[in-house]
């Protein structure tokens, strides 16, 4: 008994849910892996990490949010939280490459002379800086952060 298999569909019953199948196979659209196209790129950024942060040999405690809830699965957000400072950094994602960009970030300082409390805006540029994602659970980025002055700052994160 002979079967030609050429006219058998091998996408009927296939669903790639962000790319499109070709003989039976799911080609991802950018952005996505896995089987039936299934994993946004950035999800294994996404999550709550802790760690260390090392500005010019000052080392402070962090905690870091990655949200990654954007259409585009390549960008992530960076809710960067020392304690004595918080960031909001964009940054965009390609495999396992973390790239922050460009940005401002404001910050409300405040300080007290002769019993009186005062504010101050604080407005710091982030060049742009770039990490990588060692396993699933560490996470290595730069920041160069330009103040008062320019601060080369390493950090180090451990998936919660």
């Amino acid at each position: 008994m002979f079967t030609n298999n050429s006219c058998f569909d091998k996408c009927k019953d296939k669903l790639c849910e962000n790319g499109y199948c070709i003989k039976g196979d799911c080609f991802c659209d950018d952005g996505y892996s896995g089987e039936n196209c299934e994993i946004k790129e950035s999800d294994k950024f996404s999550g709550i990490w802790s760690g260390s942060i090392n500005c010019d040999l000052l080392v402070q405690p962090v905690t870091t949010t990655i949200s990654n809830n954007f259409l585009n699965p390549r960008k992530i957000l960076l809710n960067i939280d020392n304690f004595s400072q918080q960031m909001k950094l964009r940054a965009n994602i390609y495999k396992d490459s973390i790239f922050i960009e460009n940005q401002f970030i404001e910050n409300i300082d405040s300080y007290s002379v002769g019993g009186h409390v005062y504010y101050d805006t604080v407005i710091n540029l982030i060049y742009p800086s770039s990490g990588i994602l060692i396993t699933d659970t560490i996470l290595q980025f730069d920041l160069k952060i330009k103040g008062d002055e320019l601060l080369n700052c390493v950090t180090e994160l451990s998936k919660n």
